[in-house]
């Protein structure tokens, strides 16, 4: 079983603010620190071959005789065994467990609700490292419940900071380490707690950093110009990602922050990242799509409306740091699949963008329709035999791919 920090952006949107003693983002002196070049990512179209990071992959379409899902942002895999994963998503019930084998339906839990047992918010969901607990972040409470659904019990969250709950990992079987913004003063505040509710650490992580509000005729909407920070779960670690100082840090479980890349946007950072945001040019990493490993993190740079007359598909690159060889790799959004990920030379399926990472699995989730026609366009034999027995009406599917 894995050890781990794991945070579940749920859209995990997870737009913590990171405040330190610089003002601007500058090359960085530290000769420790690795050097992403976001700049050559960005113009880069090379992408990466699945087969990099994965050694299989399958297809598990969900039962949907006793339950209707349907994909958003917050749905994600929060674990799974070689019999059981488990979603988290929102609506009556928190959430739904299937079979691994053949995608039947097992269970739902945690409903929603005002009594002690139930949610009102998802602010994020983990489970132990046995697998035995899930934990629930809600507004005022942390729900705990057995991994076959039964409660355990609610934990009342420090009174003196409620706010904007962004997240929830246990630490190994014991400890749980979660992230609340009080919205009196906009302060992020990291706890490390026990079962019990007792809090053994407690620190404040960071300040908000808004800074502005413009409405772009080009998006036909208005854009927060918000310097951000996000929390990536990689296995046995959790990394930091500060806009502000445009760094990667690590966060060790008694909330230090140990800087270890400095990524250089070249000429997309013209100038210091709080007045990039407030012009709305160069380049800003969104807060909402995340996933990370040991060998690898994830993440999305958007090059901002201002800077280049992109549509808004195109104007979004994910981006692959490889922790091992030090490569940095980009997928653009593919305009005739209509997507973005990994090239899937492990059966010549469509591209693949991992959603979350549980232990040494990567998931994605699609929803039916998409999944029969990237099928119908893919020459894969595996999928094309899932989408044969998918309707219009059915459930999602869960895209499963081991790593090597």
């Amino acid at each position: 079983m894995r050890s781990r920090l794991h945070f579940i952006a749920a859209l995990f949107i997870w737009a913590l603010i990171f405040i330190n003693n610089s003002t601007f983002a500058s090359w960085p002196n530290d000769p420790e620190l690795k050097i992403i070049d976001i700049e050559k990512a960005i113009e880069s179209n090379a992408g990466v071959n699945l087969s990099e990071y994965g050694a299989s992959i399958r297809y598990i379409a969900l039962d949907d005789s006793d339950i209707m899902l349907s994909v958003h942002p917050r749905m994600k895999v929060i674990h799974s065994t070689n019999d059981v994963i488990t979603l988290t998503h929102t609506g009556s019930n928190a959430c739904s467990q299937f079979s691994v084998s053949d995608g039947k339906y097992i269970r739902s839990f945690i409903q929603y609700g005002r009594s002690s047992k139930e949610y009102i918010n998802i602010g994020g969901m983990d489970t132990s490292e046995d697998g035995n607990l899930i934990a629930l972040l809600d507004y005022t409470k942390i729900l705990l419940y057995t991994s076959k659904g039964e409660f355990v019990k609610s934990l009342p969250l420090d009174a003196e900071n409620t706010g904007s709950n962004q997240g929830i990992a246990f630490i190994g079987n014991d400890r749980l380490f979660f992230v609340i913004m009080d919205y009196s003063n906009h302060e992020h505040y990291g706890y490390v707690t026990d079962l019990n509710g007792n809090i053994l650490h407690k620190e404040k992580l960071s300040e908000s950093m808004f800074v502005g509000r413009e409405y772009m005729k080009e998006l036909g909407t208005y854009v927060d110009k918000i310097v951000n920070q996000s929390y990536i779960d990689c296995g046995k670690s959790i990394d930091l990602v500060s806009q502000l100082t445009d760094t990667l840090y690590n966060v060790t479980p008694k909330l230090k922050k140990v800087p270890y890349a400095f990524m250089d946007f070249g000429r997309y950072r013209s100038k210091s990242p709080k007045e990039d945001h407030q012009e709305l040019r160069g380049a800003s990493i969104l807060t909402t799509d995340f996933a990370g490993c040991s060998r690898f993190i994830l993440f999305k740079v958007m090059i901002l409306p201002k800077s280049s007359p992109l549509s808004n598909f195109e104007r979004m690159t994910f981006i692959i740091l490889d922790k091992v060889n030090g490569k940095t790799y980009s997928m653009k959004y593919n305009n005739s699949l209509k997507c973005w990920g990994m090239k899937n030379d492990l059966d010549n399926g469509a591209p693949f963008l991992p959603r979350s990472i549980v232990g040494n699995r990567m998931y994605q989730i699609i929803d039916a329709i998409t999944f029969m026609d990237l099928a119908s366009k893919s020459n894969s034999a595996k999928m094309k035999e899932v989408a044969a027995k998918l309707t219009e009406e059915s459930n999602p599917v869960i895209v499963e791919v081991t790593l090597k």
